[in-house]
């Protein structure tokens, strides 16, 4: 199977950690919706490059996943005539957390059955970075069925 490769357009986020809350005797448990655009983003364009290409989806076997996030930079990167600051950092190191991050992308890719559970995803590269002059910000994402 070749590699399923699509670009989603939107600014990452990553997934939440699960919230409680307290109202009287009762404890109510909830994971907010911080990622839900994110992963929406995510899940259309994985939608979109399975439909658009008729490739079935990985299976049940081992998959590699590589993505990388690429952040919007903020207005103290930039110089008064719109350029990157020499001194701007290339790499992302705020958060979210890689980690989340990666929980949040292979959540919504297990929700549109790319897979049948996110414990396949057994290799990859992860990287977070700032945006080039011009460059959007999003998630470019690989998928790569591995032999077993």
């Amino acid at each position: 199977m070749k590699p399923i490769i699509f670009f989603a357009p939107c600014i990452p986020k990553g997934q939440p950690r699960v919230k409680a809350c307290r109202r009287g005797a009762f404890t109510r448990v909830y994971t907010p919706g911080t990622a839900d655009d994110f992963k929406g983003a995510v899940m259309a364009h994985g939608t979109m490059q399975i439909i658009g290409t008729k490739r079935p989806t990985c299976g049940d076997g081992p998959v590699r996943v590589d993505w990388e996030c690429v952040f919007p930079r903020p207005k103290s990167h930039f110089t008064a005539k719109g350029q990157i600051k020499a001194s701007a950092p290339k790499w992302h190191i705020q958060t979210p957390d890689r980690d989340n991050l990666d929980k949040a992308i292979l959540d919504a890719l297990t929700a549109i059955q790319m897979w049948h559970d996110d414990r396949q995803a057994c290799s990859g590269m992860i990287g977070k970075r700032w945006a080039a002059l011009g460059e959007a910000s999003g998630v470019q994402i690989t998928i790569t069925a591995i032999a077993s």
